[in-house]
């Protein structure tokens, strides 16, 4: 029923009487849970929208203004790879970025660094 009326739907009558359909503009997938889930590059992420409520908004405000306050590592190149994050701590900044892996780890001088501020802020 369902491909019958979407077929229906797709037809429209022309003033010189041909029938147009419609651009595809979706696709059935069989086994979706898997292309969508296992397969997926991007990870699907099923949600409702919500409104932010005033303690949210202070809680992102709050989070902004403490990463703003976290340096990055400075990225520098050994035999083609970026340095591993022990290394880092050689050479400063709060945190490194993997953008292969698309991870951010802590330096343990960040990791001091953000206890001091939330401890400074009263938000730990």
């Amino acid at each position: 029923n369902l491909a019958f009326n979407w077929l229906f739907d797709q037809r429209v009558l022309a003033s010189d009487n041909e029938i147009y359909t419609r651009a595809l503009h979706y696709a059935i997938i069989d086994e979706a849970d898997s292309i969508l889930i296992d397969e997926a590059v991007n990870p699907l992420i099923l949600g409702e929208l919500e409104l932010l409520g005033e303690d949210d908004l202070r809680r992102i405000t709050f989070a902004d203004m403490i990463a703003g306050k976290l340096t990055p590592c400075p990225t520098q190149m050994r035999d083609g790879a970026v340095i591993q994050l022990e290394d880092q701590e050689k050479y400063g900044g709060d945190f490194a970025c993997d953008r292969v892996k698309r991870t951010v780890n802590m330096t343990l001088a960040g990791q001091k660094k953000l206890v001091s501020l939330l401890v400074s802020s009263s938000q730990l």
